[in-house]
């Protein structure tokens, strides 16, 4: 029994030494009951010979017992996991990415454009089974000269946006905020390689609807073995033509949501072409346009 004591209170000791100054006596204290156990002599400081040896070793526990809670009181704090971040990654680390999720323009813009798609951030990471995501240069590059949509009407008739200048920058933040994990920015416009496996991939698939700049998308999936997310049908195409993974963006939300916001604008947009048609026969049928001769 006393071996066992002693051997566990040279443990705490051990750990107790490099603890602060308030713990210096109990140091003392342990050292020498440890020297008095390997003595077999049960006399310990500042403690009468009448005391049982019963009542020493529970008072010696109690101690312990405080000793111990003090000591990872102040030596483990809590760890504060940090908030989700960009991370960019340089042309030169691409080949070393693990698989992922890229990103496409139309998938970014996308949160932009339809703000109750944030609140399932959460939902989208999960079912993604948290692999890393990945926005590349060819984004920001598309994000040029180009427009939100001024009203949700623009959305339903599919004209060009006349709103205000859409911003990467916010849009990107607003992203790592909804999906809650870190966002890896990438830099692929300056890669040769990549350009080169761009521009083989659009003379391979462009039959099959691939366009530019969506070459760089199937480009890097297919370097990373990543999965495209896209709306673009084209894309979609192109990538099973190439055995590349791809998710359509627009089913993933259905899924998800029950009804995503391009289920509902393709609905309004039927539903607007009807009320145009009636319109039309309202003020005349085919019989009010024949000439009388």
């Amino acid at each position: 029994m006393n071996r066992e004591i002693s051997k566990k209170l040279q443990q705490v000791l051990n750990r107790i030494l490099q603890s602060a100054k308030p713990v210096k006596n109990l140091v003392h204290f342990f050292a020498n009951l440890r020297t008095s156990n390997h003595n077999k002599t049960p006399t310990l400081n500042k403690t009468p010979q009448k005391i049982s040896s019963a009542i020493q070793i529970k008072k010696l526990d109690h101690k312990l017992q405080t000793a111990i809670t003090s000591f990872f009181e102040k030596t483990f704090e809590p760890v504060i996991p940090s908030p989700p971040t960009v991370i960019t990654v340089s042309e030169e680390c691409i080949s070393q990415l693990e698989p992922g999720i890229v990103i496409d323009a139309c998938v970014y813009m996308s949160f932009e454009d339809f703000s109750e798609i944030k609140k399932y951030g959460r939902d989208i990471t999960k079912k993604l089974k948290n692999k890393p995501f990945y926005v590349l240069d060819t984004t920001k590059k598309e994000y040029r000269s180009k427009n939100c949509p001024k009203d949700r009407f623009e959305i339903v008739r599919d004209v060009e946006y006349t709103g205000k200048p859409r911003n990467f920058n916010n849009t990107l933040a607003e992203l790592l905020k909804s999906l809650g994990v870190n966002i890896y920015y990438v830099e692929v416009e300056s890669s040769k390689e990549l350009r080169k496996k761009a521009n083989e991939c659009f003379t391979r698939f462009r039959k099959f609807g691939l366009h530019q700049p969506d070459h760089m998308y199937l480009a890097f999936a297919s370097v990373t073995k990543s999965t495209v997310l896209t709306l673009d049908g084209g894309l979609i195409y192109s990538s099973k033509k190439a055995k590349v993974g791809s998710i359509d963006f627009h089913k993933f939300l259905d899924a998800i949501m029950e009804k995503a916001p391009m289920t509902i604008i393709a609905e309004e947009r039927v539903e607007m072409k009807k009320k145009l048609a009636h319109t039309v026969l309202t003020y005349g049928s085919r019989s009010s346009f024949k000439r009388d001769y």
